[in-house]
């Protein structure tokens, strides 16, 4: 039996795109998944949709919550996460329907506890950019000076395009700070880093991120970094 992913993804007054998002991790050729979809109190049709493909797919695990912020519902889905591996997608969002085949490939070449891939941003022009990342394996005891920079790209501050080692998130109590609102995915992804050994780079795209102004993870906040 192949190792199971778990698929969180924070859901919030997101029924434009939430279909597209769900349907893309079903249809993965990896199969051995489970999607937790966590419904934040949402005031639209959200909730109704997660619990329609919940009915569809046994795959699909949904949790219904107050409203707490996105840090607040990927806790929740990482308090019931029974995979091996954690991936994240944010709803408005989608991937690729390799994505978790390329990702558990490459977990498996060095053992890796993380794997961190590129991306490509779909603009709203209907243009679509691809960030280059680096192919290339990184062993967080022995890392090179002329390697530092890799860990301060933008592929390292947010949760997506990854795949984690669940039993280091929960042999340290890794969860994203629910009391920070700007800056916490980076948090969460170094806290992450400062607890493992090895980890995996590489170009491969695995996830799309779709320009969207009304997108609470999406707002950018100038000078932050």
């Amino acid at each position: 039996m192949n190792d199971l992913i778990s698929v969180i993804v924070p859901v919030y007054n997101v029924q434009k795109y939430l279909p597209r998002c769900i349907e893309s991790i079903l249809n993965q050729s990896y199969k051995d998944i489970e999607l937790i979809l966590v419904d934040d109190g949402s005031p639209d049709n959200t909730g109704e949709i997660c619990d329609y493909y919940a009915k569809k797919d046994s795959r699909v695990v949904v949790i219904h919550k107050e409203n707490g912020g996105v840090s607040s519902a990927r806790n929740a889905g990482l308090n019931i996460a029974k995979g091996k591996f954690i991936n994240f997608v944010d709803s408005d969002d989608y991937i690729p329907n390799d994505s978790l085949e390329n990702l558990i490939n490459l977990q498996k070449e060095n053992d890796a506890d993380l794997v961190c891939c590129t991306f490509e941003r779909l603009l709203q022009n209907g243009n679509i950019v691809q960030t280059k990342f680096y192919d290339k394996v990184l062993y967080i005891d022995n890392i090179k000076s002329e390697e530092v920079n890799i860990f301060l790209s933008n592929h390292f501050r947010g949760p997506c395009a990854k795949l984690y080692r669940s039993s280091i998130l929960k042999c340290n109590n890794l969860f994203f700070d629910e009391k920070i609102k700007i800056g916490e995915d980076s948090i969460f992804v170094y806290s992450f880093l400062s607890k493992l050994k090895c980890v995996q780079c590489s170009n491969l795209v695995v996830y799309k991120y779709v320009a969207n102004e009304d997108s609470a993870t999406r707002k950018m906040y100038k000078n932050f970094y």
